[in-house]
């Protein structure tokens, strides 16, 4: 069984274009979906987290299906520091890359979502590819000495 454990605010958007608007219909939170769909034991919703790089060390897996074109910031970079593979949405590759620290897509495809999941959650030599590979690619382009000897050069 999988379980996703959400952070931040709950409050729904009315602009999410693939949403059935039947199912927000009343509703002003997504744990309210979840609940309404019968997944409650599948998701735990955290809310505002004063420190929310300490749940990194709980998770396997850091999704973020961000609608903006966006795979880094933070929450990312943080993540493949700590060994975390992640999956986002867009084009930019040099944090998160298919088959190297996580899954790429041009487009929300949840489908492929959740074959990778399952393809990952049973291949423990596949996770300790990625998290090698995570860390690599943190230390290589955000390591304080290195990028600071590098613009030095330029």
């Amino acid at each position: 069984m999988f379980v996703f454990l959400f952070g931040g605010d709950m409050s729904l958007e009315k602009n999410i274009p693939s949403l059935n608007k039947s199912l927000i219909k009343g509703k002003k939170y997504f744990p309210e979906i979840v609940k309404s769909m019968g997944y409650k034991e599948n998701f735990i919703f955290l809310g505002q987290l004063p420190h929310p790089e300490n749940l990194l060390q709980t998770i396997n897996v850091l999704l973020k299906p961000t609608r903006l074109n966006n795979p880094w910031g933070r929450d990312i970079l943080e993540a493949l520091s700590k060994g975390k593979p992640a999956i986002s949405i867009g084009s930019y590759n040099k944090f998160v890359q298919t088959n190297y620290t996580g899954l790429l897509q041009k487009k929300y495809e949840p489908t492929e979502i959740a074959n990778w999941l399952l393809e990952i959650q049973s291949n423990k030599s596949l996770q300790n590819k990625y998290s090698k590979e995570c860390k690599k690619r943190i230390e290589n382009f955000c390591n304080p000495a290195k990028v600071s000897a590098m613009l030095l050069n330029i």
